[in-house]
């Protein structure tokens, strides 16, 4: 298949052993923190999660549904304006913003995103108010 990159192997050891030190639950608990803490800010801004609310079912991932006159080029957008990579789906005819929270995320990033959709939202809809 031509050249590989074989860094994620070379350093799989390495993470593994960190991970160990982190430990897998703190890991986790971090994650989970970090998607309400997404989820509060982005359903402030007016976006509407997809998934379950209840505590003991959510995870990891954050998924909002998006307006289709936002999604259009979002994913194109986020990277070029903001440099921020976060995928934006399509199913069954509607849009989605998906997150996939890592517990080694910061708040500041995850600010950055709700900044970027709060003007996203103002720019496909300036009549709508936005917190």
């Amino acid at each position: 298949t031509g050249v590989a990159d074989r860094t994620p192997m070379m350093v799989l050891p390495d993470a593994i052993d960190f991970m160990k030190r982190v430990g897998a639950d703190r890991a986790l608990a971090e994650s989970q923190r970090l998607c309400k803490y997404l989820c509060d800010r982005l359903e402030n801004i007016g976006l509407h999660r997809a998934g379950p609310t209840h505590p003991k079912l959510t995870s990891t991932l954050a998924i909002f549904e998006l307006d289709p006159e936002l999604a259009g080029s979002l994913r194109i957008r986020l990277w070029d304006e903001y440099r921020i990579l976060c995928p934006v789906t399509r199913c069954a005819g509607r849009f989605y913003l998906r997150v996939s929270l890592a517990w080694y995320y910061t708040e500041a990033m995850l600010d950055r995103l709700v900044d970027a959709m709060t003007i996203e939202i103002k720019r496909a809809n300036p009549q709508r108010d936005v917190a």
